[in-house]
Order: structure tokens, then sequence, then C-alpha cells
């Protein structure tokens, strides 16, 4: 898999009713009580993508500290099991990339953040997915939020430990927050 960045594209949409690497995020269908609740609230309505047929998404790197203290929050993955992730997801029709990106860190991370900068966009050429990614400081912490309810967990890492627990297609995006 390799991480690249992109130019900008024309956004189209598409209706998926079933759309299995969006639910399930391999080809492993072990139903777990998790996965069982991620694909009961999941919406599989009109998907964004631009003219290539990438699905449009975005997320938000919450940001903390400063030099060899800085860290930025995980989320546990809802697909997958275990996992630890950047929040983010598709952005919705008719919602910007920033948007999209406050909304993913509230609904997954239960935190309230601004936008310091666009980092950049991340093109998943495998899963079909171009990410627009915001570093994002945090105005609040949530003690409950809505994916909290599906068994989702936040932890506060350093930049060596995330590097450490995300899936591997979002490894490419931390090692350039390293080198901010």
């Amino acid at each position: 898999m390799a991480c690249k960045g992109t130019n900008n594209s024309t956004a189209t949409t598409s209706t998926s009713n079933s759309d299995k690497d969006d639910v399930f995020g391999s080809d492993d269908f072990t139903i777990t009580p998790n996965r069982l609740f991620w694909l009961m609230r999941k919406n599989n309505g009109e998907r964004v993508r631009d003219a290539e047929g990438f699905r449009l998404r975005a997320a938000g790197i919450c940001t903390r500290g400063e030099g060899n203290s800085r860290e930025i929050l995980l989320v546990t993955g809802g697909k997958d099991d275990g996992r630890w992730i950047i929040p983010g997801g598709g952005i919705e029709k008719n919602e910007n990339e920033s948007d999209a990106a406050l909304r993913e860190v509230f609904e997954e991370a239960g935190v309230k953040a601004e936008i310091l900068t666009r980092v950049g966009e991340f093109r998943d050429e495998e899963r079909r997915h171009r990410t627009v990614v915001f570093l994002l400081t945090v105005k609040e912490e949530l003690k409950e939020w809505e994916d909290s309810c599906f068994g989702r967990q936040r932890e506060w890492v350093s930049l060596e430990e995330a590097l450490r627990r995300v899936k591997h297609s979002q490894t490419c995006i931390i090692e350039h927050i390293c080198n901010m």
C-alpha cells in the first residue's frame, strides 16, 4: 500500500447497500459484539466519491504537548477489534472536509476540537480511499460519547507509540506528523 499526496478532484456520489469493506474492513466475516453493533448502526447510504471512484474521507489528528512530550489521540477501531486508528470516516453529501473531520472526532473520540491546519491528502490505493487529514486541538473531552456505547475507547499516546499501534494504512499519516 502506498501513501501518496494527491491533487483535488471533483466529487461524485454512489449508493452502496452492501459495502463489505466499509463494514468489515477485510474478508474476515467473524461477527463479534462490536462488529454487530457497528453493522447495525452503519449508514450504507450515499458515499461521496471522486471522479476516479475513490471514497472521500476526512480524519482529525488531535494533538497535545510539544516536542518529545507531544501526543496524539487514537481510538479503537469499530470494525477491527483490537486495532487503534486515527478518528475519521466518510464525507457526507453536502458536507465539507473540515466539518467532516470535526464530526468524526466528535462521534468516534468524544472530543470537541478546533482545526489548526490541513495536514494533507492521503490516498489508499488498496481500499480506494482518499483521506483529507487535519491537525486539531481539543477544547473538550466528553466522559461519554456516541461511539463509547459501542465499546470504542480513546487514548492519548506518544507519536512513537501511535506508529506501533495503528493499522498499516495510517502509519504514513503519523510519520508525516512526526516531520512537521
